[in-house]
């Protein structure tokens, strides 16, 4: 169905939107607040996040994100 492919196609273009984002906040940010439903689920620098998190050293902000809203 149309609908189905275009819905298909803007879920995609705002998954690429998100990544290009977090690949941004990642290289410009000293610290990043992972928020859900209004409440701050993680708070720290990367490093900091990782090591909260259990992702290996070079986890991406993206996996991070990820991994904390699960």
């Amino acid at each position: 169905c149309a609908s189905d492919s275009l819905s298909l196609r803007l879920r995609q273009s705002l998954r690429d939107l998100a990544q290009q984002r977090l690949s941004e906040v990642e290289r410009l940010a000293d610290r990043v607040t992972i928020i859900r439903d209004g409440r701050t689920v993680e708070s720290g620098t990367l490093d900091s996040l990782r090591l909260t998190e259990g992702a290996p050293a070079d986890a991406s902000l993206e996996e991070l994100f990820l991994k904390a809203y699960r």
